[in-house]
């Protein structure tokens, strides 16, 4: 709804209601998951976030009866099978017992809520910093960060993108890489690879290694273009 609103000005989001759930958790008005577990306080806070979310989005159509017989089946569940723990205590507990723990992020650097390109971002942590802020895992625990990276730039919805390529390279990137969104499907703008980016997610991440992935997407191109820095009122910005 407010990504329709907002008409050209649209930043391209997956329009799968994301936004309004982190809205709504930075609101103070959102429902968690442990409320599943006590169906009539459930019931309570449920009418109190409909109402909010009336007031806040101007939706005065919505099916509580069907979202409610779903949700009620989720809290039998969830209560039955024990499927809610105290997360702190879990991964503390895997730490200090010696396990290893593998965190992988969902989405891209410039993405990030804090040092993505705003507004064109996601609506949580991509960096490294999610760990801590997702899992609970305090920082001293993080023993390795491994960055995952294209040999090509990639960009799904709006927001600036340098090096963008609009032309048979750039939609043989996007045919040959398969590049299309992971939620929606959509068609992903394909590039060359931008430095600029790779080195402000090692300065931003603390990368102790890099993978660079999908080299082979380039076979056949006879030129393959790198950005190194960008250019701005004739001044020339390093990266």
């Amino acid at each position: 709804m407010l990504e329709l609103q907002k008409g050209k000005a649209a930043i391209g989001t997956t329009k799968r209601g994301i936004g309004p759930t982190y809205a709504s958790k930075a609101l103070r008005i959102g429902l968690r998951m442990g409320d599943l577990q006590d169906w009539s306080k459930f019931l309570e806070k449920y009418t109190t976030f409909i109402k909010e979310l009336s007031y806040l989005y101007r939706i005065d159509n919505f099916d509580t009866k069907k979202e409610l017989d779903e949700l009620r089946i989720l809290s039998e569940r969830i209560r039955k099978d024990k499927m809610i723990i105290d997360s702190i205590e879990y991964m503390s507990g895997a730490i200090s017992g010696g396990k290893r723990i593998i965190a992988e992020g969902a989405n891209a650097t410039m993405l990030d809520m804090d040092f993505g390109t705003y507004p064109y971002i996601t609506s949580s942590s991509t960096t490294v910093g999610g760990v801590c802020t997702g899992l609970g895992v305090p920082p001293k625990a993080i023993e390795t960060t491994i960055g995952i990276m294209k040999a090509y730039t990639t960009r799904v919805g709006g927001g600036p993108f340098p090096t963008e390529l609009l032309d048979e390279i750039g939609a043989r990137l996007q045919k040959v890489g398969f590049e299309f969104g992971a939620t929606t499907g959509r068609p992903r703008r394909c590039g060359w690879l931008d430095l600029n980016v790779v080195k402000f997610s090692n300065k931003l991440n603390g990368l102790t290694s890099i993978n660079m992935t999908k080299l082979d997407v380039l076979t056949g191109v006879k030129k393959i273009k790198v950005a190194t820095n960008y250019s701005l009122d004739g001044r020339t910005l390093n990266g």
